[in-house]
């Protein structure tokens, strides 16, 4: 009896020292689905006095869930149509081929925030048709959950034949490389 306590404590080191942050995660995120988690919101119609671009989406109006593919939205490609203002939420896992610093960049009309393992690292403030860069991340091989807020304040320029100017384009960039490039599908693995 003795052992098995001694044991339970040992276990219970273990779990305070390495932290928790595997717990209800698959033991192998290599078999989740590729994509993101996305939640649309709608903020009403343009102008409303609701529309703030804070961190906090709380306020939005929930449109529908859906699983994305990919960071690299530009207006013919988003999955339905809008004519105001609106949010999206992605979250998902992020898989580092190395362990290496990483620069991250958003490219987003009209602002967006990226958090990476619960840390912000990037809030564009609004700057349109720019690619907003991290500073270098240090991050370890394998998996790393990601979370990107996007705010279209629902503006419509003749640019596009749709009519709006909503874009969002997440990129990344190896230590040592010189070009952002957009990350691919198979980067991305779904929240379970």
């Amino acid at each position: 009896m003795k052992n098995l306590y001694v044991s339970g404590l040992l276990m219970l080191g273990l779990f305070i020292l390495f932290g928790c942050s595997t717990l209800g995660k698959s033991d192998n995120l290599e078999t989740n689905q590729n994509g993101l988690n996305a939640t649309y919101y709608s903020f009403g119609e343009y102008g409303d006095s609701k529309i703030d671009y804070t961190e906090d989406i709380s306020t939005c109006i929930e449109k529908q869930k859906s699983t994305d593919y990919s960071i690299n939205f530009y207006p013919e490609f988003w999955p339905f149509e809008f004519d105001h203002a609106f949010a999206v939420e992605w979250n998902a896992f992020l898989k580092i081929p190395e362990t290496n610093n990483y620069i991250f960049a958003l490219l987003s009309d009209d602002r967006s925030y990226l958090s990476i393992d619960g840390n912000q690292v990037i809030d564009t403030n609004g700057t349109v048709n720019k690619d907003i860069e991290s500073t270098p991340i240090k991050l370890k091989k394998g998996f790393h959950q990601i979370n990107i807020k996007y705010f279209s304040n629902g503006d419509t320029i003749p640019l596009y034949s749709s009519g709006n100017a909503a874009y969002i384009v997440l990129k990344w960039k190896e230590n040592g490389e010189n070009e952002l490039i957009p990350i691919e599908n198979s980067y991305f693995r779904i929240m379970e």
